[in-house]
């Protein structure tokens, strides 16, 4: 569990809205997420168009697929050689 003293308390109030969480975290020993709840129930607000609120934040993701479909190439022979024995049982097979 992390305590919050006072001192950290007054740091993360003058910090936040100027600094990322990760940032944050960092400085004051503890992880993102703990000083991402602080400052939420703290209310306080990053200021908008200074920095992310937090790290991955500037990644631009709207031009990336969610996922990469896998080549055939790419499977390990293992998992090649399972989906040719299920391809072996003639209920399976199409």
């Amino acid at each position: 569990m992390i305590f919050w003293t006072q001192e950290k308390i007054d740091e993360l109030t003058r910090l936040y809205p100027t600094t990322n969480n990760a940032d944050l975290a960092r400085r004051l020993k503890t992880t993102q997420q703990s000083v991402e709840m602080k400052g939420f129930r703290l209310g306080l607000k990053k200021i908008s168009g200074i920095l992310p609120r937090n790290a991955n934040d500037d990644v631009k993701t709207e031009n990336r697929p969610i996922f990469q479909p896998l080549k055939p190439a790419a499977l390990p022979d293992f998992i090649a050689e399972r989906i040719a024995s299920f391809r072996a049982i003639p209920s399976l097979r199409k």
